[in-house]
């Protein structure tokens, strides 16, 4: 597990639209994170909050689908979308 395979991660999910959509695409947090970790991303819980922590906000609001990968409590369509 690492930061580096989050950030990885929160990168592909910024430019590559098809995989975001799958990933939304997951009510089960436990398929979604299999799912992560076939696509070869390994990180905890931890390692994906110091990734962000990394990231501009516009990244997060870009990739808001990855928010929902900070907290493994929660789902996807628990955030909001941002407001302009």
């Amino acid at each position: 597990m690492s930061v580096e395979s989050a950030k990885a991660f929160l990168e592909r999910l910024k430019t590559d639209e098809e995989f975001a959509d799958r990933i939304v695409g997951f009510t089960d947090e436990q398929a979604r994170m299999s799912f992560i970790n076939k696509a070869g991303f390994t990180y905890s819980p931890e390692d994906i909050q110091k990734a962000a922590a990394e990231v501009s906000n516009t990244v997060l609001t870009t990739t808001a689908d990855g928010v929902g990968m900070f907290r493994p409590d929660t789902h996807i369509a628990d955030f909001p979308e941002e407001k302009s």
